[in-house]
């Protein structure tokens, strides 16, 4: 993780984050650091959440596995998250 910078529009926000990632059909994940996204680049309604806890689910493997392969490549895995709105 790179280092936080300012933002004047709210708390200093890392450049990157890890994220574990679909990247291929029928491969394993991929751990790999992709960059935060800016707040002024949400669009209305749109949450920007420091994740604490992530699951696996039975999704995340049916989309590895390529059952759905109209969902596109690369994604970032677990849809089940919890942590706090900055």
């Amino acid at each position: 993780m790179t280092e936080p910078t300012p933002s004047p529009s709210g708390p200093s926000l890392p450049a990157t984050m890890q994220a574990l990632r679909i990247t291929t059909y029928n491969q394993p994940y991929t751990l790999t650091n992709i960059p935060v996204p800016s707040p002024s680049s949400l669009r209305p309604h749109d949450l920007l959440v420091k994740i604490a806890v992530a699951s696996h689910c039975h999704t995340d493997t049916i989309i590895r596995l390529g059952a759905v392969p109209s969902i596109p490549l690369p994604l970032t895995a677990s849809h089940e998250g919890s942590g706090t709105v900055i």
